[in-house]
């Protein structure tokens, strides 16, 4: 799929049904419009960023090895091929979220789509049920998702991992869904055997608290409630999220557990208020829903590092002599890691430092405009830049050219009549003194 073939199309749509009935008789207001929509005012320019890379940390089995994980972790973990094991290397932030889960204390992870959130907090829960008798069986962990599509998907990708275990083992850790997709049958065997993790959305875990034969799941006494987790923190705002905020409190009081540990998730949360540090802000907001204090240090983000290890970076006439020559057949990666184009990639649409901290950032992201302005004012980038687009907002362009129907005053007068109603007479205008 090309993507901007794809967004040239859906623009192409939308501005020729946006065009068909746009008439203005008034010149003045006819060229002050084409020009607005001309320069993009209702399709702005394709956005584009890259996933940047994220610092590796141990894997799951050397973490097992020195004894941070429990020793079953090792064999949950990781992937099957052929009839060999390879172990799950986290990232620096997934091993951030171990430490503090270990230690009891909230956090709010913040890091990028695709950068295994999930990790975070299903690691540590499984790891404190293998450590605190399983065999009792228990509520350990709620993990809460706005949408049940979710829910479904990630009770396949947990499950996935645990179905490695052992058949005699594989017992030790069990997970279900409870969103009111279950049959009445399903929901009887998981009110009589509680699993370990349960995935459920906010409006099941309310009905919990009040409905006696869910009970089992969050009184105190009958559950082993440990773990809260608040996937996609950035949904709970407004009305919904004091709704949320307010169940939180209620949930730590009625299991009983002081030290309720909550967790929250999200690609989308972190900015940065007036410069300042980005992590002050979540920390306010996650503190407000969870009814507990949290810290800048327990804001986990993003650990990134350059995935391209050309150095020095390449001049600007070493990028257009790259751009103005052909492309190789082939490329090993550790020449594709040396290469000028890619370096310049990464710092352009992937990475960038950030200047308060001096470290890598991810980039914003940018718009083919926006790079042409940043590009170098040499030869061979001017001659370049005379080659490519400027910009991919050419709907209007396209859409103006095509001819359209001017509605005559009967057809408009039949579709009024067809919505029950007769065509409006014209409206006296007042005189203004």
């Amino acid at each position: 799929m090309d993507v901007f073939q794809l967004r040239s199309h859906i623009v192409d749509t939308y501005a020729a049904y946006t065009t068909s009935f746009l008439t203005i008789a008034d010149l003045t207001m006819r060229a002050y419009v084409q020009e607005r929509l001309e320069a993009g005012e209702l399709w702005p320019d394709a956005l584009i960023q890259l996933s940047p890379a994220y610092a590796a940390d141990q894997t799951v089995v050397q973490l097992a090895q020195s004894h941070v994980l429990h020793p079953l972790c090792a064999k949950i973990f990781g992937w099957k091929k052929d009839d060999s094991f390879s172990s799950l290397r986290l990232y620096r932030h997934q091993r951030d979220a171990i430490t503090l889960a270990q230690q009891r204390r909230h956090y709010v992870v913040t890091t990028g789509t695709g950068s295994g959130k999930s990790l975070t907090y299903v690691v540590p829960i499984v790891d404190h049920i293998l450590r605190d008798e399983p065999e009792r069986g228990q509520v350990r962990a709620i993990l809460v998702y706005p949408m049940n599509a979710l829910i479904n998907s990630q009770e396949l990708g947990i499950n996935a991992f645990l179905d490695t275990l052992p058949p005699e083992d594989r017992h030790l850790v069990q997970v279900r869904r409870y969103t009111g997709q279950e049959s009445e049958s399903q929901k009887r065997e998981i009110q009589e055997h509680p699993p370990h993790i349960l995935l459920t959305n906010y409006v099941m875990l309310e009905l919990m608290l009040t409905r006696p034969a869910e009970f089992r799941f969050v009184e105190a006494g009958m559950t082993g409630l440990q773990f809260v987790v608040l996937d996609e923190l950035h949904t709970y705002r407004g009305r919904q999220g004091a709704d949320v905020a307010m169940l939180l409190r209620r949930l730590r009081e009625r299991c009983g557990n002081p030290n309720l540990t909550c967790i929250g998730t999200s690609a989308t949360m972190i900015s940065a208020e007036g410069g300042s540090d980005p992590g002050v802000a979540v920390a306010r907001v996650a503190s407000t829903i969870f009814g507990a204090e949290l810290g800048v240090d327990q804001v986990i983000g993003e650990t990134l590092h350059r995935a391209i290890l050309r150095s020095p970076r390449p001049t600007a006439d070493q990028l257009a002599a790259m751009l103005t020559a052909e492309l190789p057949e082939t490329l090993s990666f550790t020449a594709f890691q040396q290469h000028p184009l890619a370096a310049w990639i990464e710092d352009t649409y992937s990475l960038q430092v950030d200047p308060r901290t001096n470290t890598l950032i991810r980039a914003r992201p940018l718009s083919l405009r926006e790079v042409r302005r940043s590009w170098p004012r040499s030869p061979g980038w001017i001659w370049i830049a005379a080659k490519l687009p400027s910009s991919t907002s050419s709907g209007w362009a396209r859409a103006k050219t095509r001819p359209r129907k001017r509605p005559s005053p009967s057809s408009c007068t039949s579709l009024s009549h067809r919505a029950g109603r007769s065509t409006p007479p014209p409206r006296r205008r007042r005189a203004v003194s």
